[in-house]
């Protein structure tokens, strides 16, 4: 158990430090109320209604045509007006924990948009004039209720996508343009398949697909990888790509929860390996003893 608890650290910190590295400066003055902005509208660069019982944000907010930062999280909206479009200096938005289905047409406008965090609302599809915003960096729609992505995502410069907890049934080869990914956070989903075209990600680091559905892990990786952390716990795999030798930069793997029940040869092969989680698996004592024995520094877990 305690083997868990350093992965459950390790990865949690991973993600707050990779928001923080992306989050807003502080040395920017900080507006707290629409009507105090507006007093300055040429000049409020931040501004934050953060945990505010708002419900409904004013059509006025189209007038601050130099905010770069604009948080709205926990404050009840169930829509965003039109005119949040007009505001193209736009570059950190938090829109965590509302009720939000939709996001105006007008946001294709927000081309200097880097950071995006949707989390916990209801929507059904990630909005198309979302998908040409070319400089976005971390992109966040976990708890929300997704069922599929769109076809085109051109995201060159994503490094953070965030899809837990929601109802995809499968990713799309589009994934094969982002290429400068480095988190894809996929847990949570019914996903079935995965696209051979998630091989060509070669800038991942962290790839988590836990609880899904998947009964195959694709082949074709790359000695270029530089996948470091994959999670395909509670899943329904019974063999694993004897490519996944390639994965040389690969340090912990949890494949817990599946379906094994021989110790697939690809896992002596993995040189960087420093931590394995095989609990919940029907596998023999022999092919434990003998993993532990070639490799005395793996934690293992079963």
């Amino acid at each position: 158990m305690k083997t868990l608890g350093i992965i459950a650290v390790a990865l949690f910190l991973g993600s707050n430090s990779f928001f923080a590295q992306t989050g807003p400066k502080t040395d920017l003055k900080a507006y707290y109320t629409l009507p105090e902005a507006l007093v300055h509208p040429d000049s409020v660069q931040y501004l934050s209604f953060r945990l505010g019982k708002t419900e409904h944000l004013s059509t006025e907010i189209g007038k601050l045509n130099q905010l770069q930062y604009l948080d709205l999280k926990g404050t009840y909206l169930y829509t965003l007006p039109s005119e949040i479009g007009q505001i193209t200096t736009l570059f950190h938005l938090i829109l965590s924990e509302n009720h939000l289905q939709k996001i105006p047409a007008s946001c294709s406008n927000w081309k200097s948009l880097s950071f995006l965090q949707a989390d916990n609302n209801q929507f059904a599809e990630i909005p198309i004039g979302l998908t040409n915003l070319e400089h976005l960096e971390v992109l966040d729609f976990s708890y929300n209720s997704l069922a599929a992505l769109p076809v085109d995502m051109k995201w060159p410069e994503l490094k953070y996508l965030g899809l837990s907890h929601n109802s995809l049934l499968h990713l799309p080869t589009a994934i094969r343009s982002l290429r400068n990914l480095e988190i894809l956070r996929a847990n949570y989903n019914h996903i079935r398949f995965l696209p051979q075209a998630i091989v060509q990600l070669s800038s991942l680091r962290e790839l988590n697909l836990a609880h899904n559905e998947m009964e195959r892990f694709p082949s074709g990786w790359r000695r270029s990888s530089q996948l470091k952390i994959l999670d395909l716990s509670f899943n329904q795999l019974q063999d694993l790509p004897t490519d996944l030798k390639k994965l040389k930069h690969l340090e912990v793997l949890n494949l817990s929860h599946n379906q094994f029940k021989v110790l697939p040869e690809v896992l002596f092969k993995l040189p960087s390996l420093k931590t394995l989680v095989l609990t919940g698996n029907s596998l023999q004592t022999e092919d434990l003893s003998r993993i532990k024995s070639q490799n005395p520094e793996l934690q293992i877990l079963y």
